[in-house]
């Protein structure tokens, strides 16, 4: 699942933690932590979070509010490029060093080239 089916899925769920009545409140906590293990991971907070309530001691009203800011926070997340680990600034540096890299690579293999233009580019990557 891409980051944008991802954040429709967490509003999805979202919006039916909202209007959904007090006797599905517990299927729409299980969906919600469901679905956080299977894209986040168990070890990720939003999972965690969701997996350490117990519905037999907390209202309904107040699972509705914790699934819909957890999955709310979720969607946010991802639309900020950190369920990948990255941020979005990072991943641009990335791809602006390997060009760099690639086209010494290019360099290198070229027989016309001299050494030195490749291992500056390299430099300038570093």
């Amino acid at each position: 699942m891409d980051a944008e089916e991802l954040i429709n899925q967490a509003n999805s769920i979202c919006d039916k933690a909202k209007t959904c009545g007090a006797a599905l409140v517990v299927g729409t906590l299980a969906e919600a932590t469901e679905f956080l293990r299977a894209y986040a991971g168990e070890r990720n907070a939003f999972y965690r979070q969701l997996d350490q309530i117990d519905p037999l001691k907390l209202s309904s009203d107040f699972i509705r509010e914790i699934v819909t800011g957890n999955m709310e926070a979720f969607a946010r997340y991802v639309r900020n490029g950190l369920l990948e680990g990255m941020s979005i600034e990072r991943k641009a540096q990335i791809d602006v060093v390997s060009d760099f890299l690639e086209q010494a690579q290019v360099l290198l293999e070229s027989k016309d080239v001299h050494p030195a233009a490749p291992t500056v580019i390299i430099g300038a990557a570093l």
